[in-house]
């Protein structure tokens, strides 16, 4: 904010007192504009948002950016009238980055995770699951997309029930605050 506020002062001003001179040419105006337009100028900044999929249906995400690593833990839960299994779970990930630009951002991911969905008569059946994800975020809003392989236990019995891999979607609005 104090970097875009000191930009566009800086372009009014040199705007102002030169404009009979006419010598700023057009592209040195735009780069100062432009300069103000990078998304991601901190080496290492805080995230948090909402997001829709694992681990549970709606989820809280809070993370911290290193230069090209990323933290975030997940934290969800949902439970409606018409949706009678109550979902909740954690998931924790660890990302590293691939491509950036101005206002994009790409990391693999590797994320870890349980989810609990309650049926009412026993104790809570349960997924553990980890697998590879591709995160894309672009102008705060992220997509994450990867598979991720399940163990499936049910209620009680800490019985291995079920293998599988399946899909992985958490699409959500993430805002990353800087350190200062």
């Amino acid at each position: 904010m104090k970097v875009s506020m000191f930009v566009i002062i800086i372009f009014f001003f040199n705007f102002k007192c030169l404009k009979s001179k006419d010598s700023i040419d057009s592209t040195s105006k735009i780069s100062l504009i432009e300069k103000d337009s990078i998304q991601f100028t901190k080496s290492s900044n805080w995230e948090y948002g909402i997001a829709l999929g694992h681990p549970s249906v709606l989820n809280l995400d809070i993370g911290y950016n290193w230069k090209k690593i990323k933290g975030r833990m997940s934290l969800g839960s949902f439970s409606t009238i018409l949706f009678a299994r109550p979902i909740s779970g954690i998931q924790l990930s660890m990302a590293y980055e691939i491509y950036k630009n101005q206002r994009t951002r790409m990391h693999f991911a590797l994320p870890i995770g349980l989810t609990f969905i309650d049926d009412g008569f026993s104790l809570p059946n349960k997924y553990l699951y980890s697998g590879l994800t591709l995160l894309i975020n672009s102008k705060n809003w992220e997509i994450g997309l990867g598979y991720v392989y399940s163990n499936f236990y049910r209620g009680d019995d800490y019985n291995k029930f079920r293998d599988r891999q399946m899909p992985y979607i958490h699409i959500g609005y993430i805002i990353q605050k800087s350190n200062e």
